[in-house]
């Protein structure tokens, strides 16, 4: 990704993704990006639909439908809050309708970006027994995913500010997710 975020302006958005660590955001940056997800259920998807996409305004109608679905998993998702290490940290619970929503990844970045969430964890309930666990913030996660694989609790991936893990037991996996981040904020000074 990193040699592609030196070209024009619509070409480093669309390489980055939602990439916090391999690019400068504006917030205008995020949402076209993020309106890049709801594209190729509108338009399909190529180089040329995107430039066009993020050169001009093509993307703003994109944003809105993409708002239009957080709204909907924001009707029905349990949300809950915390304060963790001085960080406001957010737990969104919900049931994919059956329907295409934006990856739950994109929830955790909206809910990032838009709300100012430092931590978000996302857990979409799944259709089947694994169940999926995205996380996004300003953290290195990698310490975490290690800890939940030599735990056995889940398996996952992503970059240090993003991670999927999935898992069979979400509710033992949050309540890790949440003291490991009580143990971060403490291990750096900040209040826990």
């Amino acid at each position: 990704v990193k040699p592609w975020v030196e070209r024009p302006n619509w070409v480093r958005i669309a390489a980055a993704g939602d990439r916090s660590d391999v690019i400068e955001w504006t917030k205008e940056d995020r949402r076209r990006a993020l309106a890049l997800e709801i594209s190729p259920e509108v338009f399909g998807i190529n180089l040329y639909t995107m430039k066009q996409i993020l050169d001009g305004d093509l993307w703003k109608p994109l944003w809105e439908l993409f708002r239009s679905r957080i709204e909907k998993i924001d009707e029905i998702a349990e949300k809950e809050e915390f304060e963790i290490g001085g960080k406001r940290v957010i737990v969104v619970r919900y049931s994919s309708p059956g329907f295409y929503y934006p990856h739950r990844g994109k929830v955790a970045s909206y809910y990032q970006e838009e709300y100012g969430y430092d931590v978000v964890i996302v857990e979409e309930t799944p259709r089947v027994k694994l169940f999926t666990v995205s996380l996004r913030g300003n953290v290195n996660f990698f310490p975490l995913l290690e800890k939940a694989k030599s735990l056995g609790l889940a398996k996952g991936w992503g970059h240090p500010q993003a991670i999927t893990l999935k898992t069979e037991d979400p509710e033992t996996l949050e309540k890790e997710i949440l003291e490991w981040l009580e143990d971060e904020g403490d291990s750096k000074g900040n209040p826990g």
